[in-house]
């Protein structure tokens, strides 16, 4: 997701055989692009064994210092630097800088992104220990966050890379994470991943818990790795499965391949007022004592 609005000014296409960091690191691979920059793998140059040791290089072009795409930026660079470190966050190395680029320097996961992992590999259909692992360790990278004092507010398979096998998974993106709380920036994040609260309109736009956001992002992405496929388009009553949701206690069942387990877990996440949300804490052991999702 993107940290601010981007324009693509620099022409990316030349950038391969770039090397930064005194020369110390060539980016080698283009891995992906979107609004918030273009991201490369990239190895070590002084690195002489057989498979030298290779990072992720996330290229940002720098906003005006006196935007809201400036504070998106630095905001980054501190919440990830804040929780780097976990075993299932991408590791922050460092960043470079030029007159108009950044150069954030992270891990290079080699299994790509939790939502190639689901639509593409299929690594999750009917495993249910490997769904409980993953998820644990999603659960596990999130409260490390909110215990240090950052929000990620853009949790989605997207943002979640996986190693090879699918059996570890580190969170990353950190472009519209927050230090604040209780936040009144309605609208942030991706659309289907968004909490009532978050989206505003129906609630008043009542100042919300980025927390209780979270959590309820995370019970999307269960959805996404149990069922493969989101339980409704976005949490308004105006979205039909949504407000049927609303209306029928049974209604996740009826529309995706899950357990009376799993269904009472995604009720306790989907509830409507943030205040009564279950918790990571309270999450964590739910899912643990899972049989089949």
């Amino acid at each position: 997701m993107p940290s601010s609005s981007f324009s693509t000014r620099t022409d990316f296409s030349g950038f391969l055989g770039v090397k930064i960091a005194d020369g110390d690191l060539e980016l080698v691979e283009h891995l992906g692009q979107g609004s918030y920059g273009v991201v490369f793998r990239a190895i070590h140059k002084k690195d002489t064994s057989p498979e030298p040791k290779q990072f992720a290089v996330k290229i940002m072009e720098k906003a005006d210092p006196h935007t809201r795409d400036w504070r998106f930026q630095q905001r980054e660079l501190r919440a990830h630097s804040e929780v780097s470190g976990h075993p299932n966050i991408c590791e922050l190395y460092g960043y470079y800088e030029t007159s108009e680029l950044f150069y954030i320097v992270i891990e290079y996961c080699p299994g790509g992104d939790l939502l190639h992992a689901l639509v593409q590999r299929r690594l999750y259909s009917r495993k249910d220990e490997l769904v409980k692992s993953i998820f644990v360790q999603l659960l596990d990278a999130v409260a490390h966050c909110h215990e240090n004092g950052v929000y990620h507010r853009d949790l989605k398979p997207d943002n979640v890379m996986v190693n090879e096998d699918g059996s570890l998974i580190k969170l990353a993106d950190f472009g519209l994470a927050t230090t604040s709380k209780v936040s009144d920036n309605f609208g942030c994040g991706s659309s289907t991943y968004m909490s009532p609260e978050c989206i505003g309109h129906e609630v008043g736009y009542e100042p919300y818990s980025t927390a209780a956001s979270d959590v309820w992002a995370l019970g999307v992405i269960l959805c996404n790795i149990v069922a493969g496929s989101n339980p409704w388009e976005y949490a308004v009553t105006t979205d039909e499965l949504f407000e049927r949701y609303l209306q029928n206690a049974g209604f996740l069942r009826e529309t995706m391949p899950i357990s009376i387990e799993c269904e009472d877990i995604l009720d306790a996440i989907f509830e409507p007022r943030a205040a009564s949300r279950i918790t990571i804490p309270e999450l964590r052991k739910l899912i643990l004592e899972v049989d089949t999702f």
